[in-house]
């Protein structure tokens, strides 16, 4: 009776698609004639044995780590090209009509990934993607904001399909999601992929509340191609901490406007902490936003940033600013963290995991998920969790791989799924 209901609802989104689609196509050729070229020309490549041009948009190291296995999988295919467009981009921190480049170029070079620079900072111009002839393009990140209008969605969509990975996986509910699921990036994308079918239901949900269900039939379910990637490129540098530490990473939220940041709650508190514990080591990676965010609202000046910096710089104390947190995820004993897609990637470490809490935020698959976290709501109980785990007891650890079992995709190979999906 339930495979019946479900094919019901499956019948009814798709009616829905096809009747929203025939009505649309009367009224917008303009929009969906050049899409229905490319899906054309895409299709003739693949039955000529054409390679397809994949092209993805990055900015960021600190989510590259998103399209790590993506460039590993499909580099090695003889039916793709794969090309990296590395760009600067504007966010709300910043001033109107300001991009910002986060150093990626940099980090590609360390990497050997061969990059095209988007960018013409002295005659202020934009590459337009058209000249390089994509068939699919990924973005690092789906919000039109942050890019020129020859990187839009809509415009990139009428010669090449857009194709979207989250870049991080949502595990908080409320007002974030009118921003961590835009409509107009969705409508322009052909494939969506999530990680979880948990993750696709969320979505659904939400594009209920704004009647855009048709839009779920995007959506495809691969695993996770962070998690693939950290499981492929865990390094450790002996040197990043004391080998006989109880080893901390910190997890603090990049702004307080949510009500969910507890950085300034505990910042003392983890400080005094770790001072009065010789064996134990702190590692705080800030969210790349974070202190230009807390200048800007004035919760933090330029003065009290590098004091901080400071104090972070001896073998008990460190920032990592690295690019990638492979070192910090391998060499941490114990995370706290506050709300973030994080504690998903750190979940396969097994590691316990400190969730300084403050207000109810978790979506389906943040509940389930904290069912394997230590919950603390002050400086005590933050005390006491870190007293516990340091001794070695770790009651949560059976909870934590039951969870593996349930809501994790079974698979390393993600970025297999995607490509299959795009050249067969």
């Amino acid at each position: 009776m339930r495979k019946v209901i479900n094919f019901l609802k499956k019948l009814n989104n798709s009616i829905n698609y096809v009747n929203k689609l025939n009505n649309e196509l009367s009224i917008n050729n303009d929009y969906y004639i050049p899409r229905m070229l490319v899906e054309n020309r895409i299709l003739l490549k693949k039955m000529t044995n054409q390679k397809l041009n994949i092209v993805l948009i990055a900015f960021e190291p600190a989510t590259w780590l998103m399209f790590q296995s993506i460039y590993d999988t499909f580099r090695k295919s003889d039916q793709v090209n794969i090309t990296v467009l590395v760009i600067p981009y504007a966010h709300s921190t910043l001033p109107a009509g300001t991009y910002k480049d986060d150093g990626l170029r940099e980090y590609l070079d360390t990497l050997g990934i061969p990059y095209i620079y988007g960018y013409n900072e002295k005659a202020n111009t934009w590459i337009d993607l058209f000249q390089l002839h994509p068939d699919y393009v990924f973005y690092q990140a789906p919000y039109n904001g942050m890019y020129p209008e020859t990187l839009k969605s809509d415009y990139v969509s009428k010669f090449a399909q857009i194709c979207h990975i989250p870049y991080g996986t949502a595990l908080i509910k409320g007002e974030i999601e009118n921003t961590i699921y835009p409509i107009d990036f969705f409508r322009d994308s052909t494939y969506c992929f999530v990680e979880t079918n948990i993750n696709k239901n969320i979505i659904y949900d939400y594009l209920c509340k704004k009647n855009m269900q048709f839009l779920i039939e995007k959506f495809i379910i691969t695993g996770s191609t962070k998690i693939e990637a950290l499981k492929n490129h865990y390094t450790t540098d002996p040197s990043y901490v004391k080998p006989d530490s109880h080893n901390i990473l910190w997890l603090p939220r990049w702004n307080t406007k949510e009500g969910i940041c507890t950085f300034f709650d505990y910042y003392n508190v983890l400080i005094n902490y770790v001072d009065q514990h010789d064996d134990v080591t702190l590692i705080l990676r800030p969210h790349p936003l974070m202190f230009q965010n807390f200048i800007t609202t004035g919760e933090m000046t330029e003065d009290d940033i590098q004091k901080l910096k400071q104090k972070f710089s001896t073998s008990k104390f460190m920032l990592d600013t690295n690019r990638d947190y492979y070192n910090s995820f391998n060499t941490a004993d114990i995370l706290i963290t506050d709300p973030t897609s994080l504690i998903y990637e750190f979940f396969p470490t097994k590691k316990p995991i400190i969730y300084t809490y403050k207000k109810d935020i978790f979506n389906d698959l943040g509940v389930e998920l904290s069912k394997g976290l230590y919950w603390v709501h002050n400086q005590n109980e933050l005390e006491e969790c870190l007293n516990v785990l340091i001794s070695g007891k770790d009651s949560l650890l059976n909870k934590r791989k039951e969870i593996l079992a349930h809501y994790f995709f079974d698979t390393e190979k993600s970025s297999k799924i995607i490509l299959d999906t795009l050249i067969n």
